[in-house]
């Protein structure tokens, strides 16, 4: 145990969860937020005191000064600072002028407030006009982003909802994939409020991306990646993630040449490309009698599913101890489905699993009844809770805060 701990990352002391996902680099996101809410903390504290003390300036000066020696470093190692220069420099020259204001507005704010205020603002407006300039995926005509309105008459987002909501039950949530309609197009999900296994550059898990193959975005046809273990939309991975419905600007075919006749049911031919039903999906919930054990880790690399029926068994890392006797079928139903929270009903009579194809994170936690249990990573990516025989209600909640203090405790 202690060799094990010795050899987690810096991140898991230091950032809890970074290391779980597939570019722990992003947690930079979470660092410029936070150094927001400190910067604003300290202009504020400083506009309050006229006695500025030396040390934590040097302090403060050391390590940004530090921060830009190691950008320069890294520069020269990898042979870009012609390149990289620039990239350097204007930051750097931000953070002089930053210093200047914040040194001398504390005094300034007290004879000349207005003076005072409209240097900070000068600096904010100057920073964000540079940082947030337009770029080539920004600053584009409105109706290049008619898509992203939530009224929006677009015929494919139209047809996508459409389907998707013909199969919606307590126990299907049935997602769809965007394919090659443009880099804006995989933030169409969230407006419509469309489940979507891609979209653009997120904070996604290493176990997920691994599993499915996603990139940062797919936003042109050749974007879209395959994996060992969902090597096409007819796959046992894409019946998992109950992938019901694949919109596309090209035929499906030259994005998933695996794909046989019938296989994909052209539903829509519309103005901005093909919308395709893809039969067979699963449930978001199942019932599992029978539990396999399996090597997650081989199963994501290899693709090479067992030969078991997956709507009646549940791949586990450690299944626990067989049944004496087969068990009979079970039922089990969504009564209330967030983000961050999830119910359900279950009834059985013999006991066994419930399996949840939402993706599977540590910090997520499980009751039955209110009484604690597991949360199981099944199939690879997916959650499971061992259920005792009857009728029961399980909850499961993420629970990032306590997640992360008992990662924290663990890694010490």
């Amino acid at each position: 145990d202690e060799d094990r701990r010795a050899r987690r990352p810096l991140t898991t002391w230091a950032l809890p969860g970074v290391d779980l996902y597939r570019r722990p680099a992003d947690a930079v996101f979470l660092i410029g937020f936070l150094s927001s809410v400190l910067a604003g903390y300290s202009l504020n504290a400083l506009l309050q005191t006229s006695n500025i003390k030396a040390r934590p300036w040097i302090a403060t000066a050391i390590v940004i000064a530090a921060a830009f020696a190691t950008m320069i470093a890294l520069a020269i190692h990898f042979d870009a600072l012609a390149s990289a220069w620039p990239a350097i420099t204007l930051p750097a020259a931000f953070f002089l002028l930053a210093a200047a204001i914040a040194v001398g507005t504390p005094q300034l704010s007290k004879s000349s407030p207005y003076i005072a205020i409209l240097l900070v603002a000068s600096m904010l407006v100057a920073d964000l006009a540079w940082s947030n300039r337009p770029g080539g995926a920004t600053g584009l005509p409105p109706k290049m982003y008619a898509v992203l309105d939530p009224e929006t008459p677009n015929d494919t987002i139209t047809a996508v909802k459409s389907l998707l909501a013909a199969t919606a039950s307590d126990t299907r949530r049935d997602r769809a994939e965007l394919v090659g309609f443009g880099f804006h197009w995989p933030n169409a999900s969230l407006t419509h409020q469309i489940e979507q296994t891609l979209g653009y550059n997120p904070l996604r898990l290493a176990a997920y991306t691994n599993a499915t193959g996603a990139g940062d975005h797919a936003g042109l046809i050749e974007q879209k990646q395959f994996s060992p273990l969902y090597p096409s939309y007819k796959s046992t991975l894409a019946r998992m993630l109950g992938i019901g419905v694949v919109a596309t600007s090209a035929p499906i075919e030259q994005i998933d040449k695996a794909l046989k006749p019938g296989d994909a049911q052209l539903v829509a031919r519309t103005a901005d490309g093909y919308v395709y039903e893809i039969p067979g999906a699963m449930p978001r919930v199942m019932f599992a009698t029978a539990a396999v054990s399996a090597d997650f880790d081989e199963l994501i690399a290899s693709g090479a599913w067992p030969n078991v029926d997956y709507a009646t068994t549940v791949l586990l890392a450690q299944p626990g101890a067989a049944a004496p006797a087969p068990r009979r079928p079970g039922h089990v139903r969504i009564s209330a489905y967030h983000n961050a929270n999830v119910t359900l009903e279950v009834d059985s009579p013999d006991g066994g699993w419930v399996v949840l194809n939402d993706v599977w994170q540590p910090w997520w936690r499980a009751t039955i009844d209110g009484t604690e249990t597991p949360v199981l990573r099944a199939n690879g990516i997916f959650r499971a809770v061992a259920a005792p025989p009857g009728r029961h209600t399980i909850e499961m909640t993420f629970r990032p805060v306590r997640g992360a203090l008992a990662q924290l405790a663990g890694a010490r």
